[in-house]
């Protein structure tokens, strides 16, 4: 995309490179799409840099490191929240 076909309205430096999926996805999606460390960040309403501290630290979702990439499996993230919930 061309700056002369970046609406005026919109920030470039905010522009997404590709769609974003939704966090959780929509009913009759592919239930085996893994999730990207940012989708884990909306379904957890946490920073992502949280979510890097975590794992530093030994603690949070496991991930499979795909590349350069960390990918979450949605039922790991789901399950972690369930481990972790007070008084569980």
């Amino acid at each position: 995309m061309s700056s002369a076909e970046i609406p005026a309205d919109e920030d470039p430096d905010q522009l997404l490179l590709w769609d974003d999926a939704p966090a959780e996805p929509t009913p009759g999606a592919d239930g085996d799409r893994l999730w990207s460390i940012k989708d884990v960040g909306r379904y957890l309403d946490v920073p992502v840099a949280t979510i890097y501290q975590w794992r530093v630290r030994g603690e949070g979702p496991r991930a499979t490191r795909m590349g350069k990439h960390l990918r979450f499996e949605p039922e790991i993230v789901r399950a972690w929240v369930s481990e972790h919930r007070e008084g569980a």
